[in-house]
């Protein structure tokens, strides 16, 4: 699915079968822990991820995203 809204965007993460950001700000995130790529409710194999709910995240290093705006 294409993006169409750009105004104001700081991340885009589609998971389409990485965390990297495709809005083209370079906010890729890391996965790790117990994070893994999954079916997502479409049928659609790795595009979407599973969180163990103990160590899985997705960050993004030296990125502070400012939602107050």
């Amino acid at each position: 699915m294409p993006l169409r809204r750009s105004t104001g965007l700081v991340a885009w993460y589609p998971f389409n079968g990485n965390a990297r950001d495709a809005s083209g700000n370079g906010n890729n995130g890391t996965v790790s822990g117990g994070a893994t790529l999954t079916t997502d409710r479409f049928g659609t194999a790795n595009n979407a991820y599973s969180f163990d709910g103990t160590s899985g995240k997705i960050t993004t290093l030296g990125t502070n995203f400012n939602f107050s705006n």
